[in-house]
């Protein structure tokens, strides 16, 4: 189900350029192959935000390909290789195994900010951008992920503490079907060292 509220606008210094990139990967095609998508053009500030997982058994199962150091931090374990239903219990781990059904099913990127709770007024807000990318086909086979978190705790707990006792709530949830075609900028002449 998706909720109807307004979404601000994604947080820039990491998520706004992302959604960019994958916008001129897109083309004029309806999603980019991940072929498409090379790390080192995204720029090193981006990259420890950043997720690749595969979209197994029409987008229900998730198996995490690739986890920026920023998200194993706040994850506080490195789930490369592993099972999203196996490895993050709670609340925020049933919500993001939806974002990526629903990406899967949409064929189109999801944008969701949500927030963790735990004890007595302490939380952390995750800005979600969900990307999908084709390999081999034209349905979604991997999602490229942006997550950005934002929190004033000094020492914030991390999301596999204590998991199931987390209180997850949804602030916002968009699905971005409309996006405007943006054409990589062409350069002609060559390439020289």
């Amino acid at each position: 189900m998706t909720v109807a509220m307004p979404l601000e606008p994604v947080p820039p210094p990491i998520l706004d350029p992302l959604l960019r990139y994958w916008q001129e990967r897109r083309a004029s095609l309806p999603l980019p192959p991940r072929s498409a998508i090379d790390p080192i053009e995204m720029g090193g500030p981006m990259l420890p935000y950043l997720l690749l997982t595969d979209l197994l058994d029409r987008g229900t199962r998730v198996r995490f390909r690739l986890v920026g150091t920023a998200v194993v931090k706040r994850l506080g374990f490195d789930p490369t290789g592993r099972y999203l239903d196996a490895d993050l219990a709670g609340a925020w781990g049933t919500f993001f195994g939806t974002l990526h059904r629903l990406l899967y099913a949409e064929r189109a990127p999801i944008r969701a900010e949500s927030e963790v709770e735990w004890g007595e007024g302490r939380r952390m807000q995750i800005a979600h951008l969900l990307l999908p990318l084709t390999q081999d086909g034209p349905d979604p086979a991997i999602a490229l992920v942006g997550l950005h978190f934002a929190t004033r705790e000094a020492f914030p707990r991390t999301l596999a503490v204590d998991a199931r006792t987390w209180r997850h709530t949804e602030l916002n949830r968009a699905i971005l079907k409309s996006l405007p075609v943006i054409e990589r900028p062409r350069i002609i002449g060559r390439d020289v060292a």
